[in-house]
């Protein structure tokens, strides 16, 4: 594992962990081995149990008394539950990004620029990850521009599990990533635009999109 020094450790073993349950190499109800994790990741036990109540704050495991933790399961409710959730919070996040001034948008809209040259450029990625990271990163940009740390901090949060629908889905044959580059595109726009009644259309359709193929 490369280490990089402008993420915390706890932070960067997180991320790592992360990726293996949202892309499905540490499946739901495995037991999570902090031992074994700290071998292979050459970082010590306390740096893992860290990185594990990370993990459990992004909804991506349970932590159980007696019985350690456990990749949280991912079955057909908890498709709905959190594809709901995080469709109502992002119609929330941007529509106010929408409302934001114009000048306070700029930076904004340069972030889902770069975003969205990069999910076009992964159209063809092999796997899939790198496209939905892009997509998740196209709307943490909107993060800053409500000013409210209580629902920027809770998307941080709920996007994990999200991203974890995303990529069931994903791995569909019924998926089509051109599709989700068009809602991207057309969410840019609306943002840019402020036009908010224009949001919530976008984002629920999105997201049930997702839901209805990742329990397919």
């Amino acid at each position: 594992m490369a280490f990089h020094p402008t993420q915390s450790l706890t932070e960067q073993i997180a991320d790592h962990l992360s990726k293996e349950i949202i892309t499905g190499q540490m499946p739901a109800g495995e037991r999570i081995q902090e031992l074994r994790i700290a071998k292979t990741l050459q970082v010590s036990r306390g740096s893992v149990r860290e990185a594990l109540l990370v993990l459990a704050g992004r909804h991506l495991i349970d932590l159980l008394p007696r019985r350690g933790a456990m990749v949280r399961p991912l079955d057909q409710d908890a498709i709905v539950h959190i594809s709901e959730l995080a469709a109502g919070l992002t119609t929330l996040l941007f529509q106010r990004a929408a409302r934001a001034n114009r000048a306070v948008q700029g930076e904004a809209l340069a972030g889902f620029d770069q975003h969205l040259q990069q999910m076009r450029e992964q159209l063809n990625e092999s796997g899939g990850f790198g496209f939905l990271q892009s997509l998740y990163g196209f709307f943490a940009a909107a993060l800053p521009l409500p000013r409210d740390i209580y629902l920027e901090e809770t998307l941080r949060n709920l996007f994990p599990a999200a991203q974890r629908v995303s990529y069931k889905a994903l791995q569909n044959p019924r998926y089509h990533r051109s599709e989700t580059l068009d809602f991207a595109s057309s969410l840019r726009t609306a943002v840019a635009g402020q036009e908010i009644d224009a949001v919530p259309n976008l984002v629920v359709a999105h997201f049930k999109r997702e839901s209805e193929i990742a329990r397919s």
